[in-house]
């Protein structure tokens, strides 16, 4: 009699699978219903292993911010984006990392352009850092504050975005809703404020 070859059982696939390293933005509501809009993007549907090798890597963003702490309140500023993706959540001030610059002389340039202040590189204390991946790139963000700088700080910055000086209490409130990569910073921020010692 002929070789018959066993049967296999068949193998399934689920319906939508989160591939690692790429997680993708839901829209975010913060405690009280309030919301900080962000893209909602679903996650893509497998039929084999072929479309998880055809997802390229995302590129990395690095973007340095800062903690602006007022050293007679305590308070630390924070900026509302304007526009774009995540218009109207509150974010530390800050910008893209250009090439041939440092994180640190890269704040000290967004800071000058975003508020109109000055303030110097070695004046800049690491505090922590974000490591997010969002849907088109990953963002690496590493995060400094600083008490000192030259310049008055408004309510309303050079970019037309709105300032707001916040406390630590309402910043564990979720009081100014904040980007995916911002909020998870902020126990970390909460302890340095804690350790704060007058820097």
């Amino acid at each position: 009699p002929g070789h018959r070859e066993k049967s296999r059982p068949e193998q399934t696939f689920p319906s939508a699978y989160s591939i690692p390293g790429t997680p993708y933005i839901w829209r975010m509501s913060a405690p009280g219903g309030r919301v900080c809009r962000a893209r909602a993007e679903q996650p893509s549907r497998v039929t084999g292993f072929e479309s998880r090798a055809k997802s390229p890597p995302p590129r990395t963003l690095l973007v340095s911010a800062a903690i602006l702490v007022d050293p007679s309140t305590k308070k630390i500023l924070l900026a509302e984006r304007p526009k774009g993706e995540f218009q109207g959540c509150f974010e530390f001030p800050g910008g893209k990392v250009e090439p041939q610059e440092s994180p640190e002389d890269a704040l000290v340039r967004e800071l000058r352009e975003e508020l109109g202040i000055v303030v110097r590189a070695s004046d800049l204390t690491p505090v922590t850092f974000a490591s997010h991946g969002y849907a088109q790139f990953h963002l690496l963000m590493p995060l400094y504050a600083t008490t000192k700088w030259v310049g008055s700080l408004g309510s309303v910055g050079l970019e037309g975005q709105r300032l707001v000086f916040v406390t630590g209490e309402e910043l564990e409130a979720n009081t100014y809703p904040m980007p995916p990569a911002d909020a998870p910073l902020i126990p970390e921020i909460l302890r340095f404020l804690n350790r704060y010692n007058g820097m």
